[in-house]
């Protein structure tokens, strides 16, 4: 956790002082970038799941690890459970 603080630290003072982020300032502070970005990623999809019909197998309300390869793989299952999901009201639309 100190390691993503600091990276937290360090990504936003970046952006405070040169108001701009490259793929390096990125990469350097991936610890909290990848938390970052998965959590966006998880608020997204439930927005999703409230508005299609489910049952869902991946709860993105729901992640039982919090381990980065845990979080990257529920993540990807949810969302092409959602994919899938989408394409099927498609077509039963058509």
């Amino acid at each position: 956790m100190d390691e993503v603080v600091r990276h937290a630290e360090d990504f936003l003072y970046k952006i405070i002082t040169d108001n701009t982020i490259s793929y390096p300032n990125d990469r350097n502070a991936n610890e909290w970038t990848f938390l970052y970005y998965v959590n966006n990623a998880y608020y997204r999809m439930e927005l999703i799941q409230t508005a299609l019909p489910g049952p869902w197998t991946h709860d993105a309300k729901k992640v039982a690890n919090n381990r980065p390869t845990v979080l990257w793989d529920h993540a990807h299952n949810a969302l092409k459970e959602m994919v899938e999901k989408f394409g099927k009201l498609l077509d039963s639309a058509a």
